[in-house]
């Protein structure tokens, strides 16, 4: 919970392609609570009243998800505690929301504008619709956000799974961090810092098992993992990467492009 507030970016009501549909019934469900709660003075459920606050919502949607997109950033730039920057921005989209209810009754009931005389009565209700909107979301997202770390642990698992059980075909004083793979003729040399070992397998089968792991091709007859590369060297029109336990591995220029677009050279 404590990375998730570290980490958590509030879009509050914010639309976004993946949360739209969520909003639309979140949306819907808030407008039918509202119209029996009753709250802002209305005691009765009619058709008038049902396209009042769909009018209400809409505004209340835009306005919330506007303070809260924007003002998010400006107050976590200052360093203040999540929590805080939530009690903030609820009581400010709150008061402001007071205006937009007063000014929307008086336009759709055709009723006299006291901004100021509605503001003690509306200000509570705007805080508390206002606050519980913004808990759905956070737990909305909240729960995006713990089903996003399990789809990345499992993927780093798989990632992991797939260097272990590669690693299973050397001998077991040479499984240490793997740096290159060399192709020799029919055999793969797999090159780690604690020495090298043939493997009777093509290179393609041999990339193909390390799928998910962070390396690449650097030449028809080489493969190198990104966190062995120490450092490049250019000789004329040849490039070359220089590994750790002082391994040289030619770049060919079909596969240069890739190692510029990884920013390895």
């Amino acid at each position: 919970m404590r990375e998730f507030f570290k980490t958590y970016t509030v879009n509050a009501l914010a639309l976004s392609k993946k949360n739209r549909l969520f909003d639309y019934i979140l949306l819907t469900v808030v407008v039918f609570l509202l119209i029996l709660v009753k709250p802002f003075g209305l005691d009765q459920i009619s058709l008038e009243t049902i396209g009042y606050w769909i009018i209400i919502c809409i505004e209340g949607f835009c306005l919330y998800a506007s303070i809260f997109y924007f003002g998010e950033k400006y107050l976590l730039a200052l360093k203040l505690p999540y929590p805080l920057v939530l009690i903030l921005l609820a009581l400010v989209a709150g008061f402001l929301m007071c205006f937009v209810v007063t000014f929307t009754i008086s336009v759709y009931f055709d009723v006299p504008t006291e901004y100021w005389a509605r503001l003690p009565v509306l200000f509570p209700q705007t805080l508390i619709i206002g606050g519980v909107l913004i808990c759905v979301s956070m737990v909305r997202d909240y729960i995006k956000h713990q089903n996003d770390l399990l789809n990345k642990n499992r993927q780093e698992k798989k990632k992991q799974d797939s260097l272990y059980k590669f690693m299973q075909k050397l001998p077991k004083e040479l499984r240490g961090e793997l740096l290159c793979l060399e192709m020799d003729d029919h055999y793969i040399k797999v090159h780690t810092d604690k020495g090298r070992h043939m493997l009777l397998m093509r290179m393609k089968d041999a990339i193909t098992e390390l799928e998910g792991h962070k390396g690449l091709q650097a030449h028809r007859s080489w493969w190198v993992s990104e966190n062995a590369i120490m450092s490049s060297v250019k000789e004329g029109r040849n490039t070359f990467l220089n590994l750790k336990s002082d391994i040289i591995v030619p770049v060919s220029r079909t596969y240069l492009p890739e190692f510029k677009v990884r920013n390895l050279l």
